[in-house]
């Protein structure tokens, strides 16, 4: 018996890069990864690529106090405050997904307001500069990938801070933190 198969090959060698800026290599299908979430491959804003990020990582202060001038943060006492500073704490660290490079650069946003990282990042707690936000109270709600008050952290940010890619930025945050999904 002889079975004759009557099918055409799918060519297919383009990613979410591709589909935006190389469409006439797109062949017969493409591997879409970074533009789901809504990020821009080559790190600009997602928006002008025609995408809308879909992800945020948003917490809260769990701890808010100002110490002063001379006070120690983080393992190894790495950061020394130079003058009385508000501190907060949000309960999100390097097992979260948060990696201990984000710290270099890092920022939060509290009050709509840039706040930067203090110290190492712990395994399940960051410490953040409140000065921008003299408002902020425990409890008050922390973005770390995400919107707030017309202001934004994008994957790109915080991939450019711990030198990596805004791919492995969207797969760390996992295991530990709580999912939820929102219908738009």
């Amino acid at each position: 018996m002889r079975v004759i198969l009557n099918a055409t090959p799918v060519l297919h060698i383009g990613n979410s890069g591709t589909a935006l800026y190389y469409p006439r290599s797109c062949f017969d299908m493409v591997r879409t990864g970074l533009a789901l979430y809504g990020a821009d491959p080559r790190g600009g804003d997602p928006r002008k690529a025609g995408l809308e990020p879909v992800m945020e990582i948003k917490t809260h202060l769990v701890q808010v106090r100002t110490l002063d001038k001379g006070a120690t943060i983080g393992y190894g006492r790495t950061h020394h405050v130079e003058q009385p500073t508000r501190v907060g704490v949000i309960p999100v660290g390097y097992a979260d997904g948060f990696f201990r490079s984000f710290a270099r650069g890092g920022q939060i946003l509290v009050g709509g307001q840039y706040c930067k990282v203090l110290g190492r990042i712990s395994m399940n707690l960051t410490s953040v500069d409140l000065g921008r936000a003299p408002a902020a109270r425990q409890g008050d709600e922390a973005v770390l990938l995400g919107q707030q008050s017309g202001a934004e952290i994008l994957a790109a940010e915080i991939a450019s801070w711990g030198e990596t890619i805004p791919y492995e930025v969207f797969t760390s945050f996992g295991r530990l933190i709580p999912h939820r999904v929102v219908q738009p």
